[in-house]
């Protein structure tokens, strides 16, 4: 008996509708699959590690030897890298092989003790070697040079007046000792008498008090740290 066109249709409408359902089905556990929670673990950690080895890389690209500013107190500095204090380092020739070769004894130190001296920048500015001689007036100096202070002759000239010529008043009468019967004492014979001095006197000012303890420009504290390994 042959079917009629609506139980083709009926059919066909069930077929495509149980294909659907197992297509959404199959999406849905293929879904439910990528939402495991130890996939996801998973994959964060290895996101984790992929981050911390490009962080690593990114550091380990600071050469040992390289000084820079910290911010931070002195408990957060970070592995690898030590205050310029001018603290002796034991062992140079293991744990700080790296330092050694990279500064060798600037700082102090000693070949056959086997140790080295970071540098102490305690309270320093640090200033660029002027290889010129056009800025810092002692030319090219050696790496790890202090310089002392110093105050350059001011660029416009200081000028005083030579004219010393001046004057002072003061009170003035005749004395005579011994009036009266007394011995060892001087007598007034006239009223005091207003005069001043005279004649032309060159005179110098000498000033010695006064100013701060140094001559600095304004700056705010950081700590100077150097990087002393790269395994670290």
């Amino acid at each position: 008996m042959p079917l009629r066109k609506v139980d083709i249709a009926t059919i066909a409408t069930i077929t495509i509708s149980i294909v659907t359902g197992i297509v959404f089905i199959a999406g849905l556990n293929t879904k439910l699959e990528l939402l495991d929670p130890q996939k996801i673990q998973s994959q964060i950690d290895s996101g984790i590690k992929k981050v911390s080895t490009e962080a690593k890389k990114g550091v380990n690209q600071i050469p040992v030897g390289s000084v820079v500013a910290f911010a931070g107190p002195k408990a957060n500095i970070p592995k690898g890298w030590m205050l310029c204090n001018g603290l002796k380092i034991e062992k140079t020739r293991s744990e700080y092989e790296e330092l050694r070769l990279t500064i060798g004894y600037t700082y102090g130190g000693s070949v056959q003790e086997d140790y080295l001296n970071l540098p102490d920048f305690n309270g320093l500015f640090l200033r660029g070697i002027d290889r010129s001689g056009q800025i810092d007036m002692e030319g090219e100096r050696k790496v790890g040079h202090i310089q002392r202070g110093s105050t350059a002759l001011p660029t416009t000239q200081f000028t005083t007046a030579t004219d010393g010529s001046h004057q002072h008043s003061y009170s003035s009468n005749n004395q005579v000792p011994n009036q009266g019967g007394h011995s060892n004492f001087w007598f007034s014979t006239q009223a005091p008498v207003s005069k001043n001095t005279t004649g032309n006197s060159i005179h110098n000012h000498t000033v010695s008090n006064g100013g701060d303890k140094e001559t600095r420009p304004v700056n705010v504290a950081v700590f100077w740290i150097i990087k002393v390994s790269s395994s670290k």
